[in-house]
């Protein structure tokens, strides 16, 4: 048995899901806190209301809990909230159905927002922004600039995935060269993404 797997969630699957759901209920795993409360006000109850299917919610630690039900057989999960590389990976293992685009209608997504094993449900951005009290209009125009530590002297605030993505956009790698690379192959070929300088203290 495998599963039916959507990135976030919304309407159109759970309507997919409820045509192989014979007692009308789906069940969606997420991250749990803030993340999972947004989701189920904002997509899960109102999909019910709107269906009539019963969404049942529980939590998950990733594919690796995925793989687990898949290889014992105890799979209880219907779709699960996951990265569009993650679930591009769990597809390939054979731990995801393909979605069925012919009762999931995409037709006002974008084309990059849905693949053969996930939809997308979230869009987000990582910009930098500057003190402006210290640099005025003068701050930082790229990213490059971002980790300009003799240019623009001061502290740096990241998270560890904006850290990477922006230290390698300073060394202007374009996005494939990027993927392919991660832990210590990213920090040896692209050394801004190391560059904690105290000056910095990213």
């Amino acid at each position: 048995m495998q599963f039916r797997l959507l990135a976030a969630t919304a309407t159109a699957a759970l309507v997919a899901s409820a045509a192989v759901a014979q007692d009308r209920t789906v069940t969606i795993a997420s991250w749990v806190g803030s993340y999972q409360k947004a989701q189920s006000e904002a997509l899960f109850k109102p999909a019910a209301a709107a269906t009539g299917i019963v969404v049942r919610e529980e939590t998950y630690g990733g594919m690796s809990d995925v793989r687990l039900q898949v290889q014992t057989g105890a799979v209880t999960l219907d779709i699960v909230a996951s990265g569009s590389g993650s679930a591009a990976r769990a597809g390939a293992e054979g731990l995801l159905e393909e979605l069925d685009y012919s009762v999931i209608d995409v037709s006002t997504f974008y084309p990059t927002l849905y693949m053969s094993f996930c939809v997308g449900g979230d869009v987000f951005s990582t910009v930098y922004a500057w003190n402006t009290e210290t640099y005025g209009d003068a701050g930082p125009q790229n990213w490059a600039d971002f980790w300009d530590v003799e240019k623009f002297p001061g502290s740096r605030g990241l998270s560890r995935q904006g850290c990477g993505r922006t230290g390698t956009r300073a060394d202007g790698r374009r996005r494939a060269a990027r993927g392919r690379l991660q832990g210590a192959r990213l920090r040896e070929r692209y050394p801004a993404r190391d560059r904690q300088d105290p000056r910095a203290e990213a």
